[in-house]
């Protein structure tokens, strides 16, 4: 289900009540491929509700480049939304350049309002995998970093079209 952030931190404080162990993923999710499904079933093993926020249009061609994304916002979001592993998909709206001091802000401010159990991310595909630990670690939050098989990116995928 497509949410916006402030009604996924109200359904995560919510699910929390009720007990219920919550996980959050953040990414770009342009092309969806099989590594991203995979990645979000064994995410989804870990935790009952999973939400995952996507980065704005602006964010990822801030951080990729012209050209990017391949896909708009609204297209990711209802790409994710359909995937059983995925509970509730929200965009973040903020646009910003991947590791720079705002993004560390923009995703610490996320992870103290949503509050999950979990920050899962997958840690042989994000370059970012140490910052956010120490933002869950700092935060009391789980990290859960999930091992991915096959080795493809989105990035991959345009740059074998492209070279075709």
């Amino acid at each position: 289900m497509i949410i916006s952030i402030n009604k996924a931190i109200k359904a995560s404080h919510k699910y929390k009540e009720e007990g219920r162990k919550i996980g959050l993923i953040t990414g770009c999710f342009d092309i969806i491929h099989i590594g991203h499904i995979r990645f979000f079933q064994e995410a989804k093993k870990n935790v009952d509700i999973l939400f995952v926020g996507v980065e704005s249009d602006g964010t990822i061609k801030t951080s990729k480049g012209n050209g990017r994304p391949i896909n708009p916002i609204i297209d990711r979001l209802g790409q994710l939304s359909e995937l059983k592993s995925v509970d509730f998909v929200f965009p973040i709206e903020n646009i910003y350049s991947f590791g720079s001091k705002d993004a560390n802000i923009i995703h610490e401010n996320l992870l103290k309002r949503i509050k999950p159990d979990f920050l899962i991310t997958a840690s042989s595909k994000d370059k970012y995998v140490q910052i956010k630990r120490k933002q869950a670690v700092d935060l009391n939050i789980g990290f859960i970093e999930v091992k991915i098989i096959n080795n493809i990116s989105s990035s991959e995928i345009i740059k074998k079209l492209l070279d075709t």
